[in-house]
């Protein structure tokens, strides 16, 4: 059982006990462990959000020839602006009449 699911076991058996006092107390506590399961899981996102921006660092390799960032196995070209200033991986796009060019920062290069 997960610690949600015993808390609310718990407040219906100290309910049927019918102890004002302890109720009120359980439901104090049960309060408060709602608000550390909030934070753990919380806790857990900021974690899985670091373990991928730790991983799209390591794998951003910068290209001289033509001044942008790859992924191995990923052909689109990142925004050096972007990943440089704000270590944001964004894709550049490409028309012939522009060349590549970023939609967050403009970044334009023909």
């Amino acid at each position: 059982m997960s610690i949600i699911s015993d808390t609310k076991e718990v407040v219906g058996l100290i309910r049927e006990v019918d102890n004002a006092d302890l109720y009120r107390k359980i439901i104090d506590l049960s309060g408060e462990i709602y608000e550390l399961h909030g934070r753990h899981m919380e806790a857990l996102q900021r974690i899985r959000d670091l373990e991928d921006e730790i991983n799209t660092q390591s794998a951003m390799q910068f290209n001289q020839d033509d001044g942008n960032y790859y992924v191995e196995g990923d052909k689109i070209p990142y925004c050096p602006t972007c990943w440089e200033s704000d270590r944001k991986a964004i894709h550049l796009t490409y028309s012939r009449r522009w060349g590549h060019s970023c939609g967050v920062c403009s970044l334009n290069r023909i």
